[in-house]
């Protein structure tokens, strides 16, 4: 494997994963229209980032454990096909491809991260 494909396998899930966590946290951002005030907005805008939470945690773990980042992010593609019907499909397409480049870092970690 080529130092130009291994650096890419090794970031571009790290770097997918951060821009979607950004990309999902903008929907949040509707908390602030409804003209409410900090102590109403507070709890709503928390509940709107629950999600982008959990992901940017998972991104977090899976900087050290690869398949950590495989199981979050493909799990949040199956739960958001389920419970959604697939509707907006860049919210589903974008976790899964993320979810599998974690993968495949995983699946060559040894050859990746060797010097």
């Amino acid at each position: 494997m080529s130092p130009s494909i291994k650096r890419s396998v090794f970031w571009f899930p790290r770097i997918a994963g951060i821009l979607f966590v950004v990309f999902i946290s903008l929907f949040s951002l509707d908390v602030f229209e409804t003209g409410q005030g900090f102590w109403e907005t507070a709890p709503a805008l928390f509940m709107h980032l629950l999600i982008p939470i959990a992901l940017a945690a998972g991104v977090a773990l899976a900087w050290r454990w690869e398949w950590v980042g495989a199981v979050i992010f493909c799990s949040f593609c199956l739960w958001y096909v389920l419970t959604m019907g697939g509707t907006f499909p860049i919210l589903w397409f974008a976790p899964l491809l993320i979810g599998l480049s974690w993968a495949i870092g995983w699946k060559y970690r040894e050859e990746i991260r060797m010097k």
